[in-house]
Formats: structure tokens, C-alpha cells, sequence
């Protein structure tokens, strides 16, 4: 009898799907982390904006706001009103430049 020995080697199919489950499971907790995360910043910078126009409404003068990282500029004036320069202040979104409403 010739009796080849072959030496196995790899995974076998249930350590593949364990440790794909494990890799699974990590990435949804670590996802909803992030959305969290996204989430709160969003919230705070609502806040900020809220809290320049009251600034601005109560010293009767404008407040210019300058955003070093997307290169934006607000200014928000006494009446209420906020004036972005290429992005809406307060949704994000290119918008014409002038006067824009609440």
C-alpha cells in the first residue's frame, strides 16, 4: 500500500463563520457608537448657532462666525436673521448669499 500522509492546513468552515459572526457583532456595536457620536456633535452645533444669534439679538450688534475647517463664514444680525456666505447657516447646504430666515 503507498500511503501518501497530506499535511492539512487552513480553516476549517465553523472557525470561518465564528469568527465572521465575532467580526459582525463588533462592527454593528461599533456603528452605533459612531452614529451616537455624529449625533451628538450635530446637536451641539445647533446649540452653538442658537446661542450666537441670542448673543447677537441681545448686544444689538452682528457676531460674525468663521468655520476654519469648511472655510464658512456666518454673520448673524441683531433682528434675528443670519447671512451665510455660500452655506445656509443653519442646515449646511450651499445657498445663495444673503439674508437668510429661521
Amino acid at each position: 500500500m503507498t500511503g501518501r500522509c497530506r499535511d492539512l492546513s487552513g480553516f476549517t468552515l465553523i472557525e470561518l463563520a465564528v469568527v465572521l459572526t465575532i467580526i459582525a457583532i463588533t462592527a454593528g456595536i461599533a456603528s452605533m457608537g459612531v452614529v451616537s457620536l455624529i449625533g451628538n456633535g450635530k446637536d451641539r452645533g445647533v446649540e452653538a448657532i442658537d446661542a450666537l444669534r441670542s448673543k447677537a439679538i441681545r448686544q444689538g450688534q452682528p457676531i460674525t462666525w468663521e468655520d476654519t475647517v469648511g472655510k464658512r463664514v456666518v454673520r448673524f444680525l441683531p433682528d434675528g436673521r443670519a447671512i451665510g456666505i455660500g452655506v445656509n447657516a443653519i442646515t449646511g447646504r450651499p445657498s445663495p448669499t444673503g439674508p437668510q430666515n429661521r
